[in-house]
């Protein structure tokens, strides 16, 4: 829960093999790492997935979040915005014998301007609308600053998460 990942060489969070791994991130910052924002290769068979709510992650010289999970899980991204990757913004590789059956769940986030494409699906899987899916400008304030502009889509624009014990974002501020 609010964690600042920035200007790692390689990539700013890297989970690999094993059962049961997983990430929930929170009002987090994963931006100018050298490589991908977040990468995860995990075989499991049991449904365990990643979850990132009202992060952003921006400007890494990779795909902002790629995956090639071969298990079923569930992966979720609500509230968050991914922009400005140097690869994909959303990059998955399912496969295996669960990646029918594996789903990413994505709602009211921002997904712009990703150099190779905002979203790649290179294998079986289903990505699921879950409503409030935006493809514009977040309006970043400029530089390594990624507050919004006035005027952006992404302000007081995402789903009330307190469910999810989100009540503050990266800063603390409710």
């Amino acid at each position: 829960d609010r964690c600042m990942v920035i200007s790692n060489a390689n990539r700013g969070i890297n989970i690999l093999g094993g059962n049961r791994m997983c990430i929930d991130a929170k009002n987090s910052l994963i931006a100018n790492n050298g490589g991908h924002g977040f990468y995860s290769e995990i075989n499991d068979n049991e449904v365990y997935g990643n979850r990132f709510f009202n992060c952003t992650i921006a400007s890494n010289g990779g795909s902002g979040y790629f995956d090639t999970q071969t298990g079923p899980p569930i992966n979720w991204m609500t509230n968050c915005i991914v922009a400005g990757n140097a690869q994909y913004g959303i990059r998955r590789n399912a496969s295996g014998n669960y990646s029918s059956v594996r789903t990413f769940n994505m709602g009211y986030d921002c997904i712009y301007n990703n150099a190779s494409g905002n979203i790649s699906q290179v294998a079986n899987g289903n990505i699921v609308d879950q409503g409030g899916l935006l493809f514009t400008d977040p309006m970043f304030a400029g530089g390594s600053d990624y507050h919004l502009q006035s005027g952006s889509l992404g302000i007081d624009g995402g789903l009330n998460l307190t469910w999810a014990g989100l009540t503050n974002d990266l800063e603390g501020a409710a």
